[in-house]
């Protein structure tokens, strides 16, 4: 079988991933999608916290992926046994995956194995980074390092292929990465 790697962005179109699924033959063993790059995560993490239409919390994740992707497609994907990784939970891995949980459970669909990979979000460590020499700051010329820091909105580390690779050995059917 095939591997597919959906290159996308948060805002492409979410009929990809359906016609990616169709046009494979045989089946695909894993869909992969990315969603997030350096500026959709400061857009995340601005989020974060402020209340959207009707007064609820506005996620920090990029919700559109368990609404408009997983949500049509699960089935087909589950019967086909191909597995899903995908980036779309932002700043917050944890409530991607309970987002996609919940769309599960209305489903009916149980046995369905939701993992998440955290862990990638350093805001709470910059500081000790700095201090430690991990990070470097830097500032647009006439910039200070402060209003730079002032300013943070993220500050992500790229955990890499491991913990994918160890919860798809744990059996996950879908594993959502920040």
């Amino acid at each position: 079988s095939e591997m597919c790697i959906r290159d996308s962005f948060w805002g492409d179109s979410a009929g990809a991933a359906a016609a990616q699924l169709a046009a494979a033959e045989p089946p695909l063993d894993f869909l992969v999608g990315d969603y997030l790059a350096e500026l959709t995560m400061g857009l995340l993490a601005s989020r974060g916290g402020r209340k959207g239409r009707g007064g609820r919390p506005t996620p920090s994740h990029i919700a559109e992926f368990g609404k408009d992707v997983w949500a049509p497609l699960a089935d087909g994907l589950l019967k086909r046994g191909t597995r899903v990784v995908v980036n779309a939970g932002g700043m917050d891995p944890l409530a991607a995956k309970a987002a996609i949980e919940a769309i599960n459970k209305e489903a009916g669909r149980s046995g369905v194995v939701v993992a998440a990979v955290a862990g990638d979000d350093l805001r709470k460590e910059y500081d000790a980074l700095v201090e430690r020499g991990r990070i470097t700051p830097f500032a647009v010329p006439g910039d200070e390092a402060e209003a730079v820091r002032a300013g943070l909105l993220s500050c992500n580390a790229y955990l890499g292929a491991a913990p994918i690779k160890a919860a798809l050995d744990a059996g996950a059917h879908v594993v959502v990465t920040g």
